[in-house]
Formats: C-alpha cells, sequence, structure tokens
C-alpha cells in the first residue's frame, strides 16, 4: 500500500511542478539564486567609490522657428 502511495504522491507533485512552470511562478530555488544575486551587488555598492554629482547644465537652446511663406 505504502508503494502505491508513493506512486501517487510523486504523479501528484509531478502534475503540479508542471502546472506551476507552466504558470511562470518563481520557484524556491529561483528566489533564493535572486537573494544571493541581491545581496553580492548591494555589497559590491556599498565597496565602490562614490561618483561625484554632475554640475548642473544649462537648458539646450531651442531652435528658431522658421517663418511661413505667405500664399499669394
Amino acid at each position: 500500500m505504502k508503494g502505491t502511495a508513493d506512486a501517487i504522491t510523486m504523479a501528484l507533485d509531478q502534475t503540479v511542478k508542471k502546472i506551476l512552470e507552466s504558470m511562470g511562478l518563481a520557484t524556491r530555488e529561483d528566489i533564493a539564486g535572486l537573494e544571493k544575486r541581491v545581496v553580492k551587488l548591494e555589497i559590491r555598492a556599498a565597496k565602490a567609490p562614490a561618483k561625484k554629482k554632475a554640475a548642473a547644465r544649462k537648458p539646450a537652446k531651442k531652435a528658431a522657428a522658421k517663418k511661413r511663406a505667405k500664399k499669394s
């Protein structure tokens, strides 16, 4: 009886896993991998030297409007 229950459980697990994958949901492993990447990026960002702020820029000049020729 235990062998049958295990087989049913494995079949259900596989079916649920396929359904969740088809829905595009993230797995625990996916989330754990992303969390590790975020921690590494945060550490790198903390170690990186601070960038100087750019000097205030003047707004770009607008092009002069062209005058239309009068129709006779």
